[in-house]
């Protein structure tokens, strides 16, 4: 498991002249739309959903995500199969 920094960068002039509806975007791996992750700032831990708002894409529950870690739930076990007889 690895914990993958959320980073923003300001737009380029040409993705201004695009026309996108924010100022910043940003510049890392994210997680999946409606992933639920384990989040933390480096204090505490907690988890959280990435959301589409329309307008750019973000955590649910936390105000500034920017500077956050967050990563993927670990897959569960794998349940081996008895033959109880």
């Amino acid at each position: 498991m690895k914990w993958n920094k959320l980073t923003s960068r300001d737009l380029t002039q040409e993705e201004i002249e695009e026309g996108l509806p924010y100022d910043s975007m940003w510049d890392c791996d994210t997680p999946e739309i409606d992933e639920t992750v384990i989040v933390s700032d480096g204090i505490t831990i907690w988890t959280d959903t990435w959301v589409d708002y329309d307008v750019g894409m973000g955590f649910e529950n936390s105000t500034d995500d920017d500077g956050l870690y967050w990563m993927s739930f670990p897959e569960l076990p794998k349940l081996e199969e008895t033959n109880d007889q």
